[in-house]
């Protein structure tokens, strides 16, 4: 919305709000322990989100939040947004970013940190990450090193459950499913023309 980013990130995070309040509903869910994660601009509309008190959001996690407009001044306009973001913004926040984001760089984050100038907010630079920071988040190798040791710091300090609780979403041992092996060539449709089985052998033994 030519470089509304405020407006723009405010507008999605109403969105947010309507999940939030259907979900709060569920009986399943504690309506009290909320985290909202958001990456890229999900990420900076996640920090729009912690500019209102939502009941029950209790920490914003902000990966390698922004948002580019090509036809302004995009890093001076997240600066700007940013600094409305942050004034009076209750909700705690946790932001990551690596020196090598394709997207938003590490110098110019670092000065839209500034701008939102929260004292609830903290800084996470983790340095370079594969070959695009900028993807982080989706990553196990990420998971494991960079955030979830942050995020279960915080989660034991918050006195909230950071182990299993529940075991049946353990990762199960995937059971033989009692259909023929790849290599057993023998076992592969009698209707099957000649040159399909060929190019299936020659696959498979590379």
């Amino acid at each position: 919305e030519n470089c509304q980013v405020q407006r723009t990130a405010s507008k999605q995070a109403e969105d947010l709000k309507l999940i939030i309040s259907h979900f709060s509903q569920q009986t399943e869910i504690d309506a009290k322990k909320i985290i909202v994660a958001g990456q890229s601009f999900g990420g900076f509309t996640a920090l729009a989100l912690a500019k209102d008190t939502v009941p029950g959001v209790q920490l914003v996690l902000n990966f390698s939040g922004g948002v580019r407009f090509n036809d302004c001044n995009w890093e001076a306009a997240l600066e700007k947004g940013a600094a409305k973001l942050g004034e009076g913004a209750q909700t705690p926040s946790v932001w990551f970013y690596g020196a090598n984001d394709s997207i938003f760089p590490l110098a110019t984050m670092k000065k839209v940190y500034a701008s939102y100038n929260n004292p609830k907010a903290e800084w996470v630079e983790f340095g370079e990450f594969r070959g695009d920071a900028h993807g982080m988040f989706g990553s196990i190798e990420g998971f494991n090193t960079i955030w979830w040791p942050v995020l279960e710091k915080k989660l034991k300090a918050m006195g909230w459950p950071s182990q299993i609780v529940n075991a049946e979403f353990n990762r199960k041992v995937a059971q033989a499913s009692g259909y023929a092996a790849a290599d057993e060539f023998e076992k592969l449709p009698t209707y099957a023309v000649k040159a399909c089985k060929d190019k299936y052998q020659s696959f498979i033994a590379t």
